[in-house]
């Protein structure tokens, strides 16, 4: 099966969850769930700033946004294997990044984890204003990778935006281990061993 660009989503495949370890110190899971629910809608479609989406987060667990700002950056943990597999893949495919998150919160991190060059274009929520699972960032984020939905491959761990992609013809994998998308990869004819 014949692909030119292969989509990553960035927290819960390249990188480790944040928000909802953070929460948990804090939070019950409803609560969690409440907050999520109420705050991420705004940052994600750049309604709330960084400086914002940190001031209250701070509010809320009594801190500053300079130490709930650490606090994130210590719940960081990027993926050395499916590093690798971007890597791999960078040599014969177009790579995308698409992620529903504050640009000015991601980009820097990109960078500080060397990140940025793997990406031939990333796509974040906060800059286009179209928030995952809505068609219009897939559609943004095959527009910059010129590529046509049936030619790509996205992957996420959140099964609503796969399912997204995948109606609209894209090749969808939902992530949940580096060995199950290096399988799933396969079944597409797509090889991505770790070097």
């Amino acid at each position: 099966m014949e692909k030119s660009a292969i989509i990553f989503d960035f927290f819960g495949v390249i990188s480790s969850e944040v928000l909802p370890f953070w929460f948990q110190r804090y939070f019950s899971s409803s609560e969690a769930m409440r907050l999520t629910n109420l705050y991420c809608p705004q940052s994600d479609s750049g309604a709330l700033s960084e400086g914002e989406w940190f001031a209250t987060m701070a509010q809320l667990v009594k801190k500053t946004p300079t130490e709930v700002r650490k606090e994130f950056r210590d719940c960081i943990n990027i993926n050395g294997e499916v590093v690798a597999i971007i890597k791999t893949l960078k040599s014969f495919y177009k790579v995308g990044l698409c992620s529903n998150t504050i640009g000015s919160y991601l980009r820097p991190l990109l960078k500080h984890y060397a990140l940025a060059e793997l990406f031939d274009t990333a796509v974040i929520s906060s800059e286009c204003g179209f928030i995952k699972p809505d068609p219009r960032i897939f559609h943004l984020t095959l527009k910059n990778l010129s590529a046509k939905a049936k030619d790509a491959v996205f992957i996420d761990d959140n099964a609503a935006n796969v399912r997204a992609a995948r109606g609209l013809g894209m090749k969808g994998i939902i992530f949940s281990g580096v060995g199950k998308l290096q399988a799933e990869l396969a079944n597409l004819g797509i090889k991505a061993p770790i070097c």
